[in-house]
């Protein structure tokens, strides 16, 4: 920040922008007065000697009058040959200087020739004279106020020899005007370096104003070349609707039109020219019904759109508003996204083909095999229980038995997968009816109980009465509960125990198996539901199994509508819950 002297600045030599900008300034404000600073000083200095011409030495007044023309002509030819330059970026602290010691001269020429020419006993000539040296005083002040050196140097050198004169006189009228002529001095000196202050101000704010716009023009230009070379084609239509902003790729999608697009045309304007596209959003549009579409689209600011060209090419386009009400228009060639969807998509197709082939192929095979598997199941019950007579190797009977558990587990197996691949292929039904819970517990326990039993573990189904009926398939809840209990009772270890129970909101039926076996890691929550997936164990190794059950399970509680949650840390045991929402029957299905 400059600081005021009583001469000027203590930072001539500063060489900030700012400080560049205050000598420039200054010079161009000496330069304008220059010739009116001239011509008052001729004038004023003319009309003073020819009022004084009868009371004051005549040759020395002549001689003064010429020495103040000299000096005020000296900047003239200077002036003449700048007066049409242009404004230059810096000035050199010496001509500034050069200009303060220039003022305070002609000032000290003055104020040595008023003194010497005051005349005596003439009080009408004094007062001329003092109002004469006050207002060049004042004139010159304010004239040279953008430069102190120069405003203080010509009113204190003008002043103070006049002041010394008047004080010589001793009348009290002299006195008088020698007082005035102090307090003069002082306002002077107070209007002079405020009137510096402000134009200090006034060159501030240029040049902060002078930096923003500078910040503001790199900005913009930073904003065009990143438009430019973007990839994407912009385009940017003001409040009016008229193009301002674009780069090369906005005119090359627009190639094809008569005129290409310039700045200042509207929107309405360029529409009207651009041909349809081949597919707008998935539909074709004739030209008309395009543009009015279009236009619309734009006005209102209304989302994305795909459209498709005769080119083959796809581009997404988006038209969003500014703050300022304006809109930026943006196509995003999408040509090669669209190739991969499509490919995405055969894949996708492809892959739901093979599965629902997958699931047909096992469908069928399932049934195939079924008829087989029941012949065996059948034959191998009547060897076991000995129905044409006893064995004569009682070997026979065991390898019945197992003949017939094979078979079982086998049809089982078979069983899963054929839900399952009905459930992927959409094939499978429900036949929901209204039931007691008590009737799938009371299967429970009687079909899992000796299995329960056998590994020495303890099975409890707890009491389902007083519970609303539920509203679902009976089957499948059975079969849901069978493979849950079974999977409880194959991995929990000998004297652990399995849980069945039931409670009811006013909104679900929740069924819970609870058992205290090996548990699943949290993370491995999500494998055990994948079909054919299971998790290594010391259990898992010591039973049969194909992962099955879980996921089946899941699927049919989802065909219900409900959910299956499954809790379990490793070590603690398993809490399976069936979250049946509740249901009511329809009023057109028998009871």
């Amino acid at each position: 920040m400059v600081t005021l002297t009583a001469l000027g600045s203590d930072r001539d030599f500063d060489d900030s922008a700012e400080a560049r900008a205050i000598r420039v300034e200054q010079l161009l404000i000496l330069t304008r007065l220059t010739p009116l600073f001239a011509l008052a000083n001729m004038i004023n200095s003319a009309l003073t000697v020819a009022v004084l011409w009868d009371h004051a030495p005549r040759m020395v007044g002549l001689l003064w009058c010429l020495v103040i023309a000299v000096l005020s002509v000296t900047r003239l030819p200077a002036w003449w040959r700048h007066r049409d330059a242009p404004r230059p970026s810096d000035v050199r602290v010496e001509i500034i200087q050069r200009s303060g010691y220039l003022a305070t001269a002609v000032g000290l020429v003055w104020g040595l020739g008023c003194a010497y020419l005051y005349p005596a006993n003439a009080p009408e000539q004094q007062m001329f004279l003092a109002m004469v040296v006050a207002g060049m005083g004042a004139g010159g002040a304010a004239g040279l106020a953008s430069v102190p050196r120069a405003s203080i140097g010509f009113a204190g050198a003008l002043l103070l020899p006049f002041m010394v004169r008047v004080l010589w006189e001793g009348t009290t009228l002299n006195q008088a005007m020698a007082a005035m002529g102090v307090l003069f001095i002082g306002v002077v000196v107070v209007l002079s370096r405020s009137s510096y202050a402000g134009f200090l101000d006034a060159v501030r704010m240029r040049v902060a104003n002078d930096g923003l716009l500078r910040d503001l023009e790199a900005a913009r230009a930073d904003l065009l070349d990143a438009v430019a070379s973007t990839s994407e084609a912009f385009a940017f239509y003001d409040e009016n609707d008229r193009l301002q902003v674009f780069n090369d790729n906005y005119l090359n999608m627009l190639s094809d039109l008569p005129t290409p697009p310039r700045q200042g045309m509207t929107f309405a304007e360029i529409n009207q020219a651009m041909p349809p596209p081949l597919l707008c959003e998935g539909r074709r549009m004739a030209a008309e019904e395009w543009r009015q579409w279009r236009l619309r689209q734009h006005r209102e600011c209304a989302g994305s759109f795909q459209q498709k060209h005769h080119s083959g090419r796809w581009m997404l386009t988006a038209d969003r508003r500014t703050r300022r009400g304006g809109t930026v228009t943006v196509h995003v060639d999408i040509t090669d996204l669209k190739a991969r969807e499509d490919e995405l998509k055969l894949a996708r197709d492809e892959a739901q083909g093979a599965n629902r082939a997958k699931s047909e192929f096992l469908a069928l095979m399932s049934h195939e095999l079924r008829t087989p598997l029941n012949a065996i199941l059948g034959f191998s019950e009547i060897l076991r229980e000995e129905s044409f007579g006893p064995h004569h190797d009682k070997r026979y009977v065991e390898y019945a038995q197992n003949i017939f558990d094979s078979g079982s587990h086998l049809l089982r197996m078979i069983t899963e997968i054929l839900d399952l691949s009905k459930i992927e292929a959409g094939k499978f039904e429900l036949y929901p009816e209204e039931f007691e819970l008590a009737q799938p517990f009371e299967d429970i326990r009687r079909i899992m109980g000796h299995t329960a039993q056998g590994a020495d573990l303890t099975l409890t189904v707890e009491p389902a009465d007083g519970l609303r009926p539920i509203y679902a398939d009976l089957r499948a809840v059975r079969q849901m509960l069978i493979n849950l209990v079974a999977n409880a009772v194959k991995f929990t270890p000998p004297g652990g125990r399995v849980t069945v129970s039931a409670r009811q909101t006013e909104d679900e039926t929740e069924i819970t198996v609870v058992d205290s076996g090996v548990g699943i890691a949290e993370a491995d929550i999500p494998r055990v539901l994948e079909p054919f997936s299971q998790v290594d164990g010391p259990m898992n190794r010591r039973h049969e199994g194909t992962g099955l059950g879980l996921p089946l399970v899941r699927s049919l509680m989802q065909l219900h509508g409900g959910e299956l949650r499954i809790d379990s840390m490793v070590d603690a045991g398993t809490t399976v819950r069936l979250l049946f929402p509740r249901q009511e029957q329809s009023p057109a299905e028998p009871a």
